[in-house]
Protein backbone atom coordinates (compact mmCIF):
# COMPACT_ATOMS: atom_id res chain seq x y z
CA UNK A 1 0.00 0.00 0.00
CA UNK A 2 1.21 3.26 -0.77
CA UNK A 3 2.11 6.22 1.64
CA UNK A 4 2.23 9.79 1.17
CA UNK A 5 3.58 13.08 2.87
CA UNK A 6 1.90 16.26 1.27
CA UNK A 7 4.52 19.20 1.27
CA UNK A 8 2.14 22.17 1.96
CA UNK A 9 3.02 25.31 0.48
CA UNK A 10 0.30 27.59 2.13
CA UNK A 11 -2.86 27.76 3.01
CA UNK A 12 -4.29 29.34 0.53
CA UNK A 13 -3.37 26.27 -1.50
CA UNK A 14 -4.81 23.81 0.52
CA UNK A 15 -7.80 25.56 0.74
CA UNK A 16 -7.85 25.94 -3.15
CA UNK A 17 -7.16 21.94 -3.10
CA UNK A 18 -10.70 21.27 -0.65
CA UNK A 19 -12.50 23.46 -2.96
CA UNK A 20 -11.24 21.59 -6.29
CA UNK A 21 -12.17 17.99 -4.65
CA UNK A 22 -15.59 20.25 -3.84
CA UNK A 23 -16.36 20.97 -7.09
CA UNK A 24 -15.40 17.87 -8.79
CA UNK A 25 -17.24 15.29 -7.05
CA UNK A 26 -17.14 12.46 -9.87
CA UNK A 27 -13.38 12.39 -9.53
CA UNK A 28 -13.57 9.92 -6.35
CA UNK A 29 -15.67 8.09 -4.00
CA UNK A 30 -18.27 10.49 -2.00
CA UNK A 31 -16.41 9.03 1.24
CA UNK A 32 -13.00 9.76 0.20
CA UNK A 33 -14.10 12.84 -1.39
CA UNK A 34 -15.38 13.95 1.90
CA UNK A 35 -12.41 12.81 3.93
CA UNK A 36 -9.71 14.27 1.71
CA UNK A 37 -11.86 17.57 1.96
CA UNK A 38 -11.72 16.84 6.10
CA UNK A 39 -7.91 16.26 5.82
CA UNK A 40 -7.22 19.41 3.65
CA UNK A 41 -9.01 21.45 6.57
CA UNK A 42 -7.89 19.94 9.49
CA UNK A 43 -4.31 20.09 8.01
CA UNK A 44 -4.89 23.94 7.90
CA UNK A 45 -6.05 24.17 11.61
CA UNK A 46 -3.59 22.45 12.58
CA UNK A 47 -0.08 23.93 10.86
CA UNK A 48 1.02 27.30 12.30
CA UNK A 49 3.93 27.74 9.76
CA UNK A 50 4.31 26.66 6.38
CA UNK A 51 5.79 24.85 4.60
CA UNK A 52 4.56 22.03 6.52
CA UNK A 53 4.73 18.40 5.67
CA UNK A 54 1.50 15.93 7.09
CA UNK A 55 1.99 12.60 6.87
CA UNK A 56 -1.09 11.46 4.56
CA UNK A 57 -3.54 8.45 5.69
CA UNK A 58 -2.88 5.40 2.81
CA UNK A 59 -6.50 5.75 2.05
CA UNK A 60 -6.54 9.52 0.70
CA UNK A 61 -2.70 8.92 -0.97
CA UNK A 62 -4.47 8.48 -4.54
CA UNK A 63 -7.18 10.97 -4.24
CA UNK A 64 -4.77 13.88 -2.94
CA UNK A 65 -2.14 12.73 -5.74
CA UNK A 66 -5.39 12.87 -8.59
CA UNK A 67 -6.51 16.20 -7.10
CA UNK A 68 -2.84 17.83 -6.91
CA UNK A 69 -2.31 16.96 -10.22
CA UNK A 70 -5.62 18.26 -11.74
CA UNK A 71 -5.08 21.64 -9.95
CA UNK A 72 -1.64 21.97 -11.00
CA UNK A 73 -2.85 21.45 -14.95
CA UNK A 74 -5.28 24.22 -14.44
CA UNK A 75 -2.92 26.68 -12.43
CA UNK A 76 -0.49 25.78 -15.57
CA UNK A 77 -2.48 26.58 -17.86
CA UNK A 78 -2.97 30.39 -16.64
CA UNK A 79 0.89 30.29 -16.03
CA UNK A 80 0.44 30.13 -12.74
CA UNK A 81 2.19 27.05 -10.40
CA UNK A 82 1.36 24.96 -7.44
CA UNK A 83 3.75 24.53 -4.58
CA UNK A 84 2.26 21.87 -2.61
CA UNK A 85 2.69 18.23 -3.65
CA UNK A 86 2.52 15.24 -2.12
CA UNK A 87 5.66 12.63 -1.59
CA UNK A 88 4.81 9.51 -2.65
CA UNK A 89 6.26 6.22 -0.80
CA UNK A 90 5.60 2.74 -2.67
Amino acid sequence: MRSGRLVAANEEELSDLAVWLENHPDDVTHEVRFEAIDFLLETMEAVETYPATVYVPTHLVDALVGVIEDWAEVLGAHNESLETHLLVIE
